[in-house]
Order: C-alpha cells, then sequence, then structure tokens
C-alpha cells in the first residue's frame, strides 16, 4: 500500500468515526443565550446549540450574548467556553464575532467567569457574523 492510499484510508476513517460520534449524540437543543442564562439548570448536561460573542483570551473565554457586553466588562452576561484546540487555532475568525457553537452546557463549572456556567466538549464551532460586517448586511434569512 502505498504513502497516498494510506493516508485517504486514514481520513476516510477518521471522518466516518467523527460522523458515527456525532449519530450516536442526542441532537443539539437550539437555546438563546438569553434563555441559558436565565434558566442554566434547565440545561444543565443538555447538548446546546447557541449563538453569541466570543471573546478568546488568556483566562477570559467567554461566549457573551453581545459585544457591548464584553466592551463594558459584563462577564455575568455571558458563560465560559472551553475551547477546542481548533477553536484556538481559528483564533483570527472566531474571536471577537459573533459564533455558533455546539457542546454540553454545565450550570455547575463556571471556569473563569461570573456568568451562569460553562459550554465544555464543544463539537462545532463557527463563525455566524462581523460585528463590522453584521450578517444582516450581507443576506437575508436565519439559521
Amino acid at each position: 500500500m502505498n504513502t497516498k492510499t494510506l493516508l485517504i484510508l486514514t481520513l476516510l476513517y477518521g471522518m466516518s468515526y467523527g460522523v458515527a460520534q456525532e449519530a450516536n449524540q442526542p441532537p443539539a437543543k437550539v437555546v438563546g443565550l438569553v434563555q441559558l442564562l436565565a434558566n442554566p439548570e434547565k440545561y444543565d448536561g443538555q447538548r446546546v446549540d447557541l449563538i453569541g460573542y466570543l471573546r478568546l483570551e488568556f483566562e477570559g473565554n467567554i461566549l457573551y450574548l453581545a459585544a457591548e457586553d464584553y466592551k463594558n466588562s459584563i462577564p455575568e452576561n455571558g458563560i465560559w467556553i472551553d475551547i477546542t484546540h481548533d477553536m484556538d487555532a481559528n483564533r483570527v475568525r472566531l474571536d471577537r464575532k459573533y459564533v455558533q457553537l455546539i457542546g454540553t452546557f454545565s450550570s455547575r463549572k463556571k471556569g473563569n467567569s461570573l456568568g451562569a456556567g460553562s459550554l465544555t466538549q464543544i463539537q462545532k464551532a463557527t463563525f455566524w457574523s462581523d460585528p463590522e460586517h453584521p450578517r444582516a448586511e450581507r443576506s437575508v434569512g436565519g439559521r
């Protein structure tokens, strides 16, 4: 078996393993950050799909309700984020942007945040909108 074939088989195995892992998990519940902040116990231990303003900084990885909450130092309007290697590698694309995150919410684990809890075991981190060039200016449509 040549190196190219081995590499392709390894990539296909990795992709199929990830799909199998995702298929075995319950679907993430789409939750507004306001709902989660108001009722953190209701979502404890659940996979959630959230959109918020992400700030990645030393001892301050927080998904805020809005950019103004970060700018005005209101960590209570956010949740701690256990960033993944992939998120760290895509820091330029995600930091100080609105992002969609799918992960497991914990109301007990708060990280270094004063917020309602933390998002762990993040499976998806996707750019949503840039405050400098909002999504609504680019297109019409929701999720």
